[in-house]
């Protein structure tokens, strides 16, 4: 029995010492850089290898085979180290079919095709990847997720379009702000689009003054903020009247940052209310003008009809 143990560890131990050598430093066993081209030779050999790897007979090696694989490839496959044979077998099977037919590829272009690819599970984890590789090319393969029936892909296809500035995404973007039935799309989109931050972005994002949940409303007027303060007063006008106090208070916030004395009047409704919402009104009305005048509506609507008048 002892034979058989320490055979079994003298195994892991090559195995796990290969590993270590292939991507210490990110170096290949021929000492290559493992990346000085993306693709070449070297680096199918270690794909391929990896590959190999998740038949190892010890699941931690299994583990890092698998781990390793994932990181350098973007893709996906559903493997679970540690389950049993049965289960493992036919998700080595699907990575030795994927490689076959993507081996001369590039990383971009694999993963650009696993997006159209009927069935992939792991089109979360590619977008992802080439957003991060900012690979403006899978941009069309991308909007083309944008009506898939899981919204949890279409929030990964919004986020993505958005890291990736895809101005040609804006239309799309802009049309699920209005139609999409899941809030949390629709709240990614108003952040894609104020990363885009194009005009016609920001003019689909200032629309979002009508929606119904807060949250996107407050998503949008901090994108809008960042590239046009006074655009973003309608929306954050808007928050003010919420019975939401995370919306109310972050309206008021933002504008006692921004003091713009149009926002006076809206302010001042404040006023007289509930303690905590008058208190933090009175403070955005000192920061805007400079001014105490008090915590009655009159003396502050009466120095802003002044500072109209000073400026007709």
């Amino acid at each position: 029995m002892a034979k058989y143990i320490f055979a079994a560890l003298a195994g892991i131990a090559a195995a796990i010492t290969i590993m270590f050598c292939v991507f210490r430093d990110n170096v290949s066993p021929a000492g290559q850089p493992v990346h000085p081209v993306p693709y070449n030779a070297d680096t199918r050999a270690e794909i391929s290898a990896l590959i190999k790897g998740l038949c190892l007979s010890d699941p931690k090696a299994r583990s890092i085979s698998h781990r390793h694989l994932v990181e350098e490839t973007g893709m996906f496959f559903g493997f679970k180290p540690s389950a049993f044979p049965e289960e493992r077998d036919p998700a080595v099977r699907r990575w030795e079919k994927w490689w076959a037919a993507n081996c001369d590829k590039s990383k971009e272009q694999w993963l650009t095709d696993s997006l159209s690819s009927e069935g992939y599970a792991g089109k979360p984890l590619a977008l992802k990847v080439l957003a991060e590789m900012s690979c403006k090319a899978s941009i069309p393969a991308i909007i083309a997720l944008l009506h898939d029936p899981q919204a949890g892909l279409r929030v990964e296809a919004v986020r993505a379009l958005g890291q990736l500035k895809a101005e040609s995404a804006v239309a799309e973007l802009s049309e699920l702000l209005e139609t999409d039935k899941e809030v949390r799309v629709r709240r990614a989109a108003v952040r894609s689009l104020g990363l885009i931050g194009s005009k016609d972005a920001l003019a689909a994002i200032a629309a979002t003054a009508t929606q119904e949940d807060a949250l996107t409303r407050i998503e949008a007027a901090s994108a809008i903020v960042l590239h046009s303060p006074e655009d973003a007063l309608p929306i954050l006008y808007s928050l003010l009247g919420e019975g939401n106090d995370q919306a109310r208070d972050f309206a008021v916030s933002r504008l006692a940052e921004l003091r713009i004395p149009a926002s006076v009047p809206y302010l001042v409704e404040l006023l007289g209310g509930q303690e905590a919402v008058s208190m933090k009104a009175h403070e955005a009305l000192q920061n805007i003008t400079g001014k105490d005048l008090g915590t009655e509506p009159a003396p502050w609507i009466k120095w802003y009809e002044e500072q109209e008048k000073k400026h007709r």
